[in-house]
């Protein structure tokens, strides 16, 4: 078997928003994010600027954002800056891409 190199800009991956909710409940909800394929020197480069722009810089699309009316959200950044407002949407996203680039887990 042999090692193929892939030059995609961008793969999707899943996205995990964990909320709090009434009760002392973690609301968990996935959407499809589609994220931008980085060089690990670049990768790096963004992690030490922190999460938010790390997000900025990475997510690049998405799939099954709905807004409270239960209709979808367009991607695009006046948006995705409204949803950064939301610890646990950084979070997930955060989280995604470590999983995604580093083929583990993130832990919390």
């Amino acid at each position: 078997m042999s090692y193929t190199r892939v030059r995609t800009e961008s793969f999707t991956w899943p996205i995990k928003v964990t909320s709090p909710s009434d009760g002392g409940i973690q609301h968990s909800q996935t959407f499809t994010g589609k994220l931008k394929r980085l060089r690990r020197d670049q990768l790096n480069e963004w992690i030490a600027k922190g999460d938010l722009d790390l997000v900025r810089a990475v997510l690049v699309g998405w799939d099954g954002v709905n807004g409270s009316d239960g209709l979808p959200i367009e991607f695009s950044a006046a948006a995705l800056d409204d949803e950064l407002q939301e610890q646990g949407f950084i979070r997930g996203v955060v989280e995604a891409i470590i999983e995604a680039t580093s083929g583990a887990q993130a832990k919390n």
